[in-house]
């Protein structure tokens, strides 16, 4: 829940940002296009749970693709699990 918040605020924040004065117009423009997550930090401390991820911003949205990989990683038995049935 915590993570589809922040990214919701981010989402508004890049929305606001788009509709506001030319300056943010051109940092609007700026985001545009896909990105990968290389660092985050919460609260001042470095998590690795979101890096790998990716953004991508078109006009006033953004997309978030979460990086599977390590969540995977985590549950493989349970996935191996019901792959065999």
């Amino acid at each position: 829940m915590m993570r589809a918040m922040r990214w919701l605020s981010l989402s508004l924040l890049v929305a606001v940002s788009a509709g506001c004065a030319t300056r943010s117009s051109i940092d609007a423009e700026r985001l545009q296009g896909n990105w990968t997550v290389v660092a985050v930090q919460r609260n001042g401390v470095p998590d690795a749970g979101d890096v790998g991820s990716f953004l991508f911003f078109a006009g006033r949205e953004v997309h978030f693709v979460p990086n599977l990989i390590p969540l995977m990683a985590k549950h493989q038995e349970k996935i191996r699990d019901a792959a065999l049935g």
